[in-house]
């Protein structure tokens, strides 16, 4: 099979370093670094990397038993018996150099992109409009990073003849690394944010170090028309090597005018003195500008301006969601949009292995323009099903079902078209499965997708796994060095939903978990999350669960104590390292231990020794209000007190942790040995001025069910609480107070954004919908209302209500779906 592949020996020849080959000729094909994946492991190099807040040669071991025989280490381990084992001074460093190696094999065309936003999508409609032309290797998704990039080139070889590279960088020195590893002949610099400098002194330093990925190419495609990188780029660029776009005359290609239709854009330019123009199906004004990057490309490499129109009318929007929702029979589904060939493939089964369910099902299309020969293809795809150990699989498609006897999974079944295998869906069990659903356009998918997927009504809550994730670590980015992290995932994950958040978290490693109730607890556990989890709210009902389960609680008061304690003699669990942790009230005046409380918790603690403290913390009453700083002070000094008094009376150390959110934002003093993190995570900054430092986590979507006409004089709602004083169109919505929505949003008050504008609530929320202005634009039928999100900021809407962003994003009842995000980096 024509994939990248090099034996041990090879390996070690081109890394360098010390190495132990005990199988010098085995071969290997991937490289891994994320001992998350549940797969069997042939042919694979595991990459020990080190991290801030992650060691891989922790998993070392792990990924042995699992099956893996070669390891990239930059620490002593002890011998591993039948392993290779290549250990060197970075294992991070020398990913780049194998893959600098990869990138020397092939000589065909790359082309490197560079910039702000638009990066996939420009190299996903790239591979759209190209691949008529040239066999395209490209990085899978946003791969990116100064680990993505590497792991992206390794699949360069000679089955291909064009590279497509994304590059994405955080600070000074990082590109220079990428432009040695992709070493692009053209480079496309795609659109800039004003404000996206982080990491560097000013928005100019990072232009300059994003273009130091074109330091050797040939040409770099652009839009002239920027300020900023307009400039730098003609002052750091000879003009032989510029290929602009804009509205100057001495663009390559000049703009000279576009035209919006409802569903379409017509952009008119000049190239060489001739008119030429292309319709794209997209109104907004960054994928004109992704467009416009495209066609620049495809001119520079010869595709004729007329195959070009024809390309653009059929280009399609790109998702890079993988999305994960509820299914019948208690299933969960997990759709790819994203295209279907074999590295998005990989990653998809990737993310189904985390989803833990017994029987794994696969629907797959059949794999369209793979680089190699459709008998190498369902190879690959074959090993893929056997690694990730897939239970069944279902194969749509003429050549899946003319090469199903490459396909050795024994549960498999073979449909020639997307509607064979929907006539025969009643004869399929799909209860309690993962199920993936990966299909090329052309095969219709979505139609498997609205089968299988529970019946749920229009409203759906949206899940951004990754901003959770950026805003997990932006948080860990302010902690000092050692000091650790709890996340609260109580209230149903703060209304994101309390398992798919705590895998999530598991996967980062942060310390503990925290619930308000066991229950929560037990279904994290249930879910198969091991992380350490600290139950707040304990009551001896759910204290033999909490046992059973490892849930850890907070213990508050001296019958707590006493009774956790008897529990635990119960269950026969005597002189254990069990933990609980003792919470002290040093002024807010809920739960927890007085000072004067103390001395007789100590007393206690000395008689009943089956259990361990495992820490010792309290809460901050006013952490997020300057007003109150001397207050917070106080208990900071209260608790340091109390807890040095605790920890030398039981003559062992214990975990402290008094800083919540709000904490952490503002009282670097007191982090102590461990913080918690709440609301931040969810994308709620205490302090406004890092709001913009945050990503929103969570989005409440519904859809246009009818569109009418209302007349002057008419009502609108209950009530009859909107009066028409003129003629105007009306959006019906299927979302109202039964799914959280306040209604104290309704008469004008709240708003959704519909068509691209920000638009009025009108008359009373009903229990199941709302009426909504929609005069004036082209809202259509089934079309995506926001309630709050990217638009619409659940602290605005607190706002207006005269509440807080907590009581917003927990009122979304169950009945709403939620459906989880993830963009694979």
């Amino acid at each position: 099979m024509n994939l990248t592949s090099h034996s041990a020996k090879e390996l070690a020849k081109i890394i360098g370093g010390e190495s132990i080959l005990v199988q010098p000729d085995l071969r290997i094909n991937n490289l891994l670094f994320d001992s998350r994946k549940d797969r069997q492991f042939s042919a694979t190099l595991f990459i020990a990397l080190d991290g801030d807040f992650r060691d891989g040669h922790r998993f070392v071991m792990e990924m042995y038993k699992k099956g893996v025989r070669n390891f990239l280490v930059s620490q002593s381990i002890d011998t591993i018996p039948e392993a290779n084992v290549f250990k060197v001074k970075s294992t991070i460093e020398t990913l780049q150099k194998i893959g600098k190696h990869q990138r020397s094999t092939v000589a065909f065309p790359v082309i490197g992109i560079a910039g702000s936003t638009g990066k996939t999508i420009v190299k996903e409609w790239l591979y759209q409009l190209l691949n008529a032309d040239y066999d395209i290797v490209r990085s899978p998704k946003s791969y990116n990073s100064q680990i993505g990039v590497p792991l992206s080139v390794w699949a360069m070889n000679e089955a291909y003849n064009l590279g497509i590279f994304e590059t994405g960088i955080s600070q000074l020195g990082e590109m220079k690394k990428l432009e040695e590893i992709i070493q692009p002949t053209l480079g496309i610099f795609t659109n800039i944010l004003q404000t996206d400098q982080e990491g560097f002194s000013s928005m100019e330093e990072k232009r300059k170090e994003e273009l130091r990925l074109f330091d050797h190419s040939e040409y770099i495609v652009y839009c002239a028309d920027s300020r900023v990188s307009g400039s730098i780029i003609e002052n750091k660029f000879p003009k032989e090597k510029r290929l602009s776009w804009g509205r100057s005359t001495d663009c390559f290609l000049k703009l000279t005018a576009k035209t919006s239709g409802q569903f379409n854009t017509v952009i008119h330019a000049v190239w060489k003195g001739e008119n030429i123009k292309i319709s794209i199906p997209f109104l907004d004004d960054v994928s004109i500008e992704d467009a416009m990057h495209c066609w620049v490309t495809m001119l520079h490499l010869g595709v004729t301006q007329a195959e070009i129109e024809k390309r653009f009318l059929d280009l399609e929007s790109i998702s890079m969601r993988l999305e994960q929702k509820n299914g019948v029979d208690g299933s969960i589904l997990i759709e790819d949009a994203y295209n279907a060939d074999i590295a998005a493939f990989e990653m998809a089964l990737d993310s189904l292995a985390q989803v833990n369910r017994r029987v794994k099902t696969v629907i797959l299309s059949d794999i369209l323009k793979s680089g190699v020969t459709s008998n190498d293809v369902y190879k690959k795809i074959n090993q893929s099903l056997v690694d990730h150990t897939i239970t069944r699989f279902i194969g749509i498609g003429k050549e899946l079902h003319e090469n199903q006897d490459l396909i050795t999974i024994p549960n498999k079944h073979f449909f020639v078209h997307t509607q064979h295998f929907l006539d025969e869906l009643h004869l399929f069990d799909f209860e309690n499965n993962s199920i993936l659903i990966k299909g090329a356009r052309d095969f219709d998918f979505e139609r498997v997708t609205e089968k299988l997927a529970s019946k749920n009504h229009q409203t759906q809550l949206e899940i951004n796994l990754d901003a959770l994730q950026t805003n997990l670590r932006y948080y860990k980015g302010k902690l000092l060095p050692k000091v650790k992290i709890m996340v609260m995932v109580k209230a149903f994950g703060y209304g994101a939903g309390g398992p798919e958040v705590a895998r999530l978290l598991a996967s980062e490693e942060v310390s503990y978990l925290g619930v308000a109730y066991a229950d929560e607890g037990v279904a994290i556990r249930k879910a198969g999350i091991s992380t350490p989890i600290m139950v707040m709210n304990p009551s001896s009902e759910a204290f033999s669960s909490m046992i059973s389960y490892n849930l850890e609680p907070e213990i508050y008061s001296l019958s707590v104590l006493k009774a956790f304690n008897e529990a635990l003699i119960a269950e026969g669990i005597l002189n254990s390292d069990f933990k609980v942790h003792l919470k002290l009230d040093t002024g807010m005046n809920r739960l927890g231990f007085k000072e004067e409380d103390v001395a007789d918790v100590l007393r206690m603690l000395k008689r009943e020794t089956h259990f361990k403290v495992g820490s010792v913390f309290s809460h901050l009453a006013a952490s997020d209000d300057p007003k109150w700083d001397d207050f917070t002070n106080n208990q900071i000094s209260e608790f340091e007190e109390l807890a040095s008094q605790i920890e030398s009376s039981l003559g062992y150390s214990v975990t402290k942790h008094i800083c919540n959110t709000g904490g952490i934002e503002r009282f670097k003093n007191a982090q102590y040995d461990m913080v918690r993190l709440g609301v931040g995570l969810y994308g709620m900054a205490i302090d406004p001025q890092n709001h913009d430092q945050l990503e929103v986590v969570s989005s409440l979507f519904s859809i246009v069910v009818q569109v009418k006409k209302v007349s002057t004089g008419e009502s609108i709602g209950y009530g009859r609480n909107f009066m028409v004083e003129k003629p105007m169109k009306i959006a019906i919505i299927p979302i109202g107070y039964a799914d959280g929505l306040d209604r104290r949003l309704g008469n004008g008050v709240g708003y959704v954004y519909v068509s691209g504008k920000k638009r009025k609530i009108l008359g009373n929320i009903c229990m199941d919908l709302i009426m909504v202005d929609v005069t004036g634009l082209p809202t259509q039928v089934n079309e995506r209302v926001e309630l709050f999100g990217q638009n619409i900021r659940v602290q605005d809407i607190a706002q207006q209500i005269n509440t807080i962003s907590y009581e917003i994003l927990t009122s979304i009842p169950p009945r709403v779906k939620r459906v989880y995000i993830k963009e694979t980096v």
